[in-house]
């Protein structure tokens, strides 16, 4: 056991409803724009098209932040194929070649649409940490772990094995490893041969979250001195939609207006907007990446340390299978737990879970003035992402904790989209935060001192109470003050 190890950032990979890369989305959300767009019922929805227009008309929403699919589909596809020209035909020869199995990379293309998010988002993490997949030496692979969290199965796969039950024989064979929620942290290791710890955090729209902070945690104790982590969802679909509706958890206000439908700390807020995409960070152990040429000064886009991993909190509320606590209490519990070894006076940027429902983000508000109550000036400035991006459920925690990360790099802090009037209550409680809006010019990120950003937090809460907090330091700041 090696406690106390220091852990580092050093890549990231994304496909979100803004884009299907790192770069494509953190320059559309600080361009202003947003994922939310109009839904339109599918094939993996209903078989024809006077189907799916009474599934469409029977649904209290028809908004979603869903992935560009036909965009992503020929990016996949280009992976697949940039893939085969590293793959062995035959299995023994992979590990002496530095490559693949031929037979691993095409069972991809057989993959659920969460797991094909994950893989590009994995293998844009590694070339963003200057490790091209077919450069990684044998004895690497063997160390290398993957955590991918996910909150929810492939329904079209669900659905379709229910259709096809009275003929046993129609039933396929793949099935099973199918709706397995380990599926895209297996296929990660499948497909790059990574042979160390493989977990799949299943705590709802924490997972991508939990999935960081295990990740943490075993780089931290020797277990590894790399592992992927994040997290991956895939379920706009017509039954999540309708599941949810049911729930009262999603916004069905603005069905007409969808840019405006998720607004968090928003006094008009009435539910989220059901996203998707995926999330991949490399996590490694500092001295590791360093051995590796990087430095926590980035050159440019990446090569180099995003960040120091130094705080990781988790909780459960013990109060209720949907509903956080109505004061906060688990996520108080959560974030103090994660600035346990660090003061939270110098915090200066909190990415807030704030799905935009009216119970939620009063109870993280109200967690977060108490954690706060006594941080001298500056308090810390306050926005949550899902504003542009939707809620990405599993995938929520792990986007928000790199788009934490990408504030600290670039010294820009993402505003609550639609924060027009922060909640009544909330103002007159006068919590020792700064709520971040884009004000009437319409802004999309402020500037801030390098200062401000040195101590960041990122939140994420799902269903049944559970509760995580990251907690980054910039490092580069630190080593020039």
């Amino acid at each position: 056991m090696q406690w106390g190890r220091r852990v580092v950032v050093t890549g990231l990979g994304m496909v979100t409803p803004l884009g299907l890369s790192t770069k494509e989305s953190w320059s559309a959300l600080l361009q202003g724009r947003t994922g939310v767009r109009k839904w339109r019922a599918g094939e993996e929805d209903a078989a024809d098209d006077e189907a799916r227009r009474r599934l469409q008309s029977a649904l209290p929403v028809c908004i979603a932040a869903q992935v560009d699919r036909d965009a992503f589909r020929q990016r996949f596809e280009r992976w697949i194929q940039g893939k085969m020209q590293y793959a062995s035909p035959h299995p023994a020869e992979a590990s002496t070649r530095s490559s693949l199995p031929r037979w691993k990379v095409s069972d991809c293309r057989r993959a659920p649409l969460s797991v094909q998010y994950a893989l590009l988002a994995a293998e844009e993490c590694l070339l963003d940490a200057r490790w091209p997949p077919h450069t990684i030496p044998d004895c690497e692979r063997q160390s290398v772990g993957v955590m991918i969290g996910t909150g929810m199965s492939s329904l079209p796969d669900m659905i379709t094995a229910v259709h096809q039950l009275p003929d046993r024989a129609r039933v396929s064979p793949y099935f099973v490893p199918r709706v397995l929620l380990n599926a895209p942290a297996g296929y990660i290791s499948l497909a790059y041969g990574f042979r160390g710890p493989n977990t799949a955090p299943a705590t709802a729209c924490a997972a991508g979250a939990h999935a960081i902070g295990e990740a943490y945690r075993c780089v931290q104790r020797g277990d590894t001195d790399m592992c992927l982590a994040g997290g991956t969802e895939a379920c706009i679909h017509a039954l999540a939609l309708a599941g949810f509706a049911r729930a009262r958890a999603l916004s069905t206000r603005w069905n007409e207006r969808p840019e405006c439908a998720s607004r968090p700390f928003d006094r008009q807020r009435d539910g989220f907007v059901l996203g998707e995409g995926a999330c991949v960070l490399l996590l490694e152990e500092e001295g590791h990446a360093r051995r590796r040429g990087l430095s926590a000064e980035r050159d440019g886009d990446s090569g180099g340390i995003y960040a120091e991993v130094i705080g990781y909190g988790a909780s459960a509320d013990a109060y209720h299978l949907t509903a956080s606590h109505p004061e906060g209490d688990g996520a108080l519990l959560c974030m103090q737990r994660a600035l346990r070894d660090v003061s939270p006076a110098p915090v200066g940027y909190v990415n807030a879970h704030a799905t935009s429902t009216p119970l939620g983000d009063r109870a993280e508000a109200l967690a977060l003035g108490r954690v706060f109550a006594q941080q001298p000036s500056p308090v810390p400035l306050v926005s949550s992402t899902k504003g542009v991006t939707g809620h990405l459920l599993g995938a929520a925690g792990a986007l928000e904790a790199a788009f934490t990360l990408l504030t600290m790099r670039d010294r820009l802090v993402p505003v609550n989209r639609n924060l027009e009037s922060v909640d009544a209550e909330l103002m007159e409680k006068r919590l020792n935060v700064e709520w971040v809006s884009g004000g009437e010019a319409g802004v999309a990120a402020v500037p801030v001192e390098a200062e401000r950003v040195q101590l960041t937090m990122s939140n994420s809460f799902g269903f049944y109470g559970t509760n995580t907090t990251l907690v980054f330091r910039d490092m580069f700041t630190q080593v020039k003050g």
